[in-house]
């Protein structure tokens, strides 16, 4: 899907929306792994041996799950209006 004539042009906006998108994505964990540690309910998400327990992981997979969509949406969206442009 690359080689199409449409989508090269496209490809830096791409490559630089993924990349913004994977910046946020470990903004967001790193964000939340602080705050798992420094808030006061902390140790009932966190398990006795100091590793992550099941709700902060539900959390972080509704977190990348929607940032996934995100990027899925308004990529499709970027390409459909260069397909259009194209075959103008």
């Amino acid at each position: 899907m690359f080689t199409c004539p449409a989508v090269r042009p496209q490809f830096s906006r791409l490559l630089g929306r993924h990349i913004g998108f994977l910046v946020a994505l470990f903004a967001f964990q790193t964000l939340a792994l602080v705050c798992v540690r420094t808030c006061p309910i902390g140790g009932m998400i966190v398990v006795t041996v100091g590793v992550v327990g099941l709700p902060f992981a539900i959390a972080l997979m509704f977190l990348c799950v929607g940032l996934g969509y995100g990027q899925v949406f308004t990529n499709r969206s970027l390409l459909d209006r260069a397909h259009r442009e194209f075959s103008s």
